[in-house]
């Protein structure tokens, strides 16, 4: 069981199959975080957030794998010089 599971079954194991998620990208990531924080800030806030995501996205595509979001790819996101 993945740790999600874990957490949203209160570390019980489910009576039915978990189903297999799909590998989470940076810009899902990216979707749901301004999703879940668009309704509870301003927008300037929003549109600052979404300019910041611009960069890494720019930098590490829009389809990066989260799981892959490793020392690597941070300093090459860091060290980019864009």
């Amino acid at each position: 069981m993945d740790i999600i599971s874990f957490l949203e079954f209160d570390g019980k194991p489910p009576t039915q199959p978990v189903p297999i998620r799909d590998s989470p990208t940076l810009t899902l990531l990216r979707d749901e975080y301004l999703n879940v924080h668009r309704s509870s800030l301003e927008a300037n806030t929003i549109a600052g957030m979404e300019l910041h995501f611009k960069h890494p996205i720019s930098i590490l595509g829009e389809g990066y794998p989260i799981k892959q979001l490793d020392r690597a790819a941070l300093q090459n996101f860091a060290f980019s010089g864009r």
